[in-house]
């Protein structure tokens, strides 16, 4: 595989890494490493991987390299996100990993609880609250956002839902905080899920293995959801949800002997995965 990377020298490991897998997001990676940085303890380590983008993804982020301020890869093609992801995962050190979405912006106290409800040993994964995302991490169960100024919200959950929490089905992987020591038990992502799917199937490992996780109300990261996804041609997009699903699919039913009759609400506390139940094996 061809890559250019460079890596930051370290007197000691980083307590936190941040990994970013890019796919043509020019319009937001910029906005993002710039918000990880300034709403991040000094020392945080990020990383981004970059799936062979055509626009100028890369372009900017060999100027974050040339700061010394990333680790940065550019793979020769497009992996799909599991496998990119793990390959952040192995370039970095941090205790404390976060996966996070390109076109995402993290604010003011965004980190502070998800490390609270790591620091509990039953605890696999924690993520924060969104503008847009499925499930219980969605902001609009708890405040109004066209009563609060996008801008106030991180301040607005503090204040109304400091140190609240939420156990979780599932965990959406625009951001999800885990332990490394938990990956290396447990296995990184599975690369048989290209693309989609890798979050339910992390999420329901970890429960299987006895640990919980963990939606913190008083974390916000706004999200513009689905801006690298888009970028994939058609064919390739559905090719690989596909596969990824039917991946899914054949562990549950591995797991459990049969998932006739089993609903998504009852995998994953929400209907995301229910269309995929009802494919046929030979889909």
């Amino acid at each position: 595989m061809e890559y250019w990377s460079a890596k930051m020298r370290r007197q000691s490991p980083p307590e936190i890494s941040v990994v970013v897998v890019t796919f043509c997001s020019e319009e937001y990676i910029q906005g993002c490493l710039d918000a990880v940085r300034i709403y991040s303890p000094v020392g945080t380590e990020i990383c981004v991987i970059d799936n062979d983008s055509n626009d100028r993804t890369w372009e900017i982020l060999q100027g974050e390299l040339q700061t010394g301020r990333v680790i940065a890869q550019k793979n020769s093609e497009n992996l799909g996100y599991s496998r990119a992801a793990n390959q952040g995962l192995a370039m970095t050190a941090g205790e404390f990993v976060v996966f996070l979405n390109p076109d995402t912006k993290v604010g003011s106290g965004w980190l502070d609880p998800l490390m609270r409800a790591l620091r509990k040993p039953d605890v696999g994964a924690a993520g924060p609250l969104s503008n847009a995302v499925a499930g219980a991490q969605y902001v609009e169960h708890y405040v109004p956002l066209d009563a609060v100024p996008t801008s106030d919200v991180p301040a607005y959950l503090r204040k109304h839902f400091g140190g609240h929490v939420a156990e979780v089905k599932l965990l959406i992987g625009f951001c999800i905080m885990t332990k490394r020591r938990l990956l290396d038990k447990l296995g990184p992502f599975d690369e048989k899920l290209v693309l989609g799917a890798d979050d339910l199937e992390f999420s329901w490992r970890l429960r299987c293995n006895g640990y919980r996780l963990i939606a913190c109300l008083d974390s916000y990261v706004e999200h513009a959801c689905g801006a690298s996804f888009s970028k994939l041609d058609e064919a390739t997009k559905h090719k690989w949800n596909m596969e990824s699903n039917m991946a899914l699919k054949k562990k549950l039913e591995r797991h459990y002997g049969s998932i006739q009759g089993v609903t998504s609400e009852e995998l994953f506390g929400c209907t995301i995965f229910e269309d995929a139940l009802k494919f046929p094996e030979d889909s």
